[in-house]
């Protein structure tokens, strides 16, 4: 995640070797980083480039503004510069905490879909019915995600968020398919929201070397060949 996390904060983004692609391929990929950093310079580096930092298609970013397009997503701020019919994003967003044995299995499963399209970021925060007081950050790039960099807000008298705030990126993207997914991730106790302190007790997804001691190997860590799920 830490190539996302580049492409998100930077000022300038460069594509070189871009004259050997095939034009459907370039095209979403300009796109696709202009959704991650909407803020950012675009450059193609070559003498044909059609995108330069002196040329008229590219406007000089403040790097005061630069910030993480999934940011301008859940600030109702998102306006990409380069569009294109294959890339795409949504917010999610949902009042009732993820129930963590079912989210581990969604996340085991992933989220691409049968028709091709592909999840290729999703970042924001989520809450688990296990730990009600805390605000997850949720970060996620390809085949990686961690929940971590919890905030305990006991002390708080406003919470950082409630519930799911999410928000994602891919390409020919099934997007109804994948809020289903995250549904079907959440709790379903009728007083989990009224009373975070009931519902379901397992800890937040985690691999093998995280597993609290005396744990059942298994019973809180599904794994997929796909995707790593880790715990930070």
């Amino acid at each position: 995640m830490t190539l996302a996390a580049h492409i998100e904060h930077a000022s300038s983004l460069v594509l070189t070797g871009w004259d050997s692609m095939e034009p459907s391929d370039l095209h979403p990929l300009v796109a696709l980083l202009g959704h991650l950093n909407p803020t950012a310079t675009l450059a193609l580096l070559g003498p044909q480039a059609p995108l330069g930092p002196h040329g008229h298609a590219t406007d000089i970013a403040a790097v005061t503004l630069n910030r993480p397009g999934w940011i301008h997503l859940l600030s109702d701020a998102f306006s990409p510069r380069v569009t294109h019919h294959r890339v795409q994003a949504f917010r999610y967003q949902n009042f009732r905490p993820f129930h963590p044995d079912r989210l581990t299995a969604v996340l085991g499963s992933g989220f691409d879909g049968d028709s091709g399209g592909r999840v290729i970021r999703s970042a924001g925060f989520c809450r688990l019915a296990s730990r009600p007081h805390t605000t997850i950050l949720w970060d996620h790039c390809g085949t990686e995600i961690g929940l971590g960099g919890p905030r305990t807000e006991d002390r708080s008298p406003e919470p950082l968020t409630f519930g799911q705030d999410i928000a994602f990126f891919g390409i020919d993207l099934d997007i109804p398919r994948t809020i289903t997914m995250l549904t079907s991730a959440h709790s379903t106790t009728t007083n989990s929201f009224s009373d975070p302190t009931s519902g379901p007790r397992s800890p937040i997804p985690c691999q093998d070397g995280d597993r609290p001691p005396g744990r059942r190997r298994g019973a809180g860590n599904r794994r997929s060949r796909r995707r790593r799920i880790r715990c930070r």
